[in-house]
């Protein structure tokens, strides 16, 4: 079992970090980021007001796992290796490719990451 992460500096216990200077063992991908944005905003306002971060980030990350042209497999999971299923058609079967898992990430995902995110829409 992973020790859930504070995203708090281990040595300077009032910077709060996410995404890939978090120095955690996830993926680095969007879907991360966006589950661990909300517990460091929490830990962030926590340390300001002179508490201990109370917030835990359980490790979720996602994969998108391209194996064919429109085929996606998206694997979502925690620290613990157990599914932590986010997007509602993973409700499905996480073991099988999907369409609208492609459609997720060549649709949706790809444009906001290359026009929302890189131009700092997001």
């Amino acid at each position: 079992m992973v020790d859930q992460e504070t995203l708090i500096h281990k040595t300077y216990p009032n910077i709060v970090s996410l995404g890939d200077v978090a120095g955690i063992p996830t993926s680095k991908t969007s879907a991360a980021v966006r589950k661990q944005l909300p517990i460091a905003v929490h830990n962030l306002i926590d340390v300001m007001k002179g508490n201990e971060p109370s917030k835990k980030y359980n490790g979720y990350a996602c994969c998108p796992i391209v194996t064919d042209y429109g085929h996606v497999l998206l694997a979502e999971f925690d620290y613990n290796k157990d599914p932590d299923i986010t997007f509602p058609f993973s409700l499905l079967d996480m073991s099988k490719e999907q369409r609208a898992a492609w459609m997720l990430k060549h649709d949706f995902l790809k444009p906001m990451f290359f026009y929302g995110m890189l131009n700092g829409w997001m």
